[in-house]
């Protein structure tokens, strides 16, 4: 697995776990996150600005 994908995916998890997100299903959200980490590695971010970045993919992910 790429190393990006891979860090993208945990900071997601974090994050969400920081804000107490839970749908209650743990399974659900851990497909969830893979397919956020998937869907911001494919987004083009601003590299220079990556956590910034991946706090504002995931805020909007978890707002819905």
């Amino acid at each position: 697995m790429d190393d990006d994908f891979l860090e993208a995916l945990a900071d997601i998890a974090y994050l969400a776990g920081r804000a107490h997100y839970h749908s209650g299903n743990s399974r659900d959200d851990v497909e969830n996150f893979i397919a956020w980490a998937r869907e911001f590695e494919r987004s083009g971010y601003d590299r220079d600005d990556y956590l910034s970045e991946v706090h504002k993919f995931t805020e909007a992910k978890l707002k819905g």
